[in-house]
C-alpha cells in the first residue's frame, strides 16, 4: 500500500504487513496540500512550483502497548521538503528546505481525559520522547499530526544570505 487516507483506523494501516510508507505529493493528495500551503507566499507559478518544490514522508507504524497510555501506535520517520517562499527583507523568491526526524504516538482517546495527560504533549516510550496525539473516534489523524510538525519547523521569517 503506497498511500493512506488523511485519517484512519488502525485495520486500515497495518494491511501494509511492514508498516513502513513512503508519501509525496504525487501518490497523496493531502500531502500535497500540505505542499501548496507551504508554498503559499511563493510567486512563482504552478509549473514552477511543481518542478522546484517537494514533500516527502518517509515513516513507520507500528504497534506498541505502553503500561501507562495503553495500546499505543508508534511512528517513526523522516520528512524531507524544499518549498517556495520570499525573503522577508527584499521579497525576493527563494526556496527553502526541511529535513528532519520524527516520532509521534497516538493515544488513545480515553487517556487525554485523564488528569496525568491533560496538558501533556510528550512522552517517553521504547528510550526515546514521543509527541503526543490522540485518537479521535479510533481513527489517527495523520495529516494533522505531518501538518503540525512541520509547521513547527518552518522558518517564517527567511532572509536570503548575502
Amino acid at each position: 500500500m503506497k498511500s493512506l487516507p488523511a485519517n484512519i483506523s488502525s485495520k486500515e494501516i497495518f494491511l501494509n504487513p511492514d508498516g513502513e510508507y513512503d508519501l509525496d505529493q504525487s501518490n497523496s493528495e493531502w500531502v500535497s496540500e500540505i505542499l501548496t500551503e507551504l508554498n503559499e507566499n511563493s510567486d512563482y507559478e504552478s509549473n514552477i512550483l511543481q518542478k522546484l518544490s517537494f514533500l516527502k514522508l518517509k515513516f513507520k507504524l507500528e504497534k506498541f502497548h505502553d503500561s501507562n497510555i495503553g495500546e499505543t501506535l508508534l511512528l517513526t520517520g523522516k520528512i524531507n521538503s524544499t518549498y517556495c517562499t520570499r525573503c522577508i527583507k527584499s521579497l525576493e523568491p527563494m526556496e527553502q528546505n526541511l529535513d528532519f526526524e520524527i516520532f509521534s504516538a497516538f493515544a488513545p482517546e480515553n487517556i487525554k481525559t485523564e488528569d496525568a495527560y491533560k496538558d501533556v504533549t510528550e512522552t517517553y516510550i521504547k528510550d526515546r520522547i514521543f509527541e503526543l496525539y490522540f485518537e479521535e473516534k479510533r481513527k489517527f489523524n495523520l495529516k494533522e499530526m505531518f501538518h503540525e510538525q512541520i509547521f513547527l519547523n518552518v522558518d517564517f521569517f527567511p532572509k536570503i544570505e548575502e
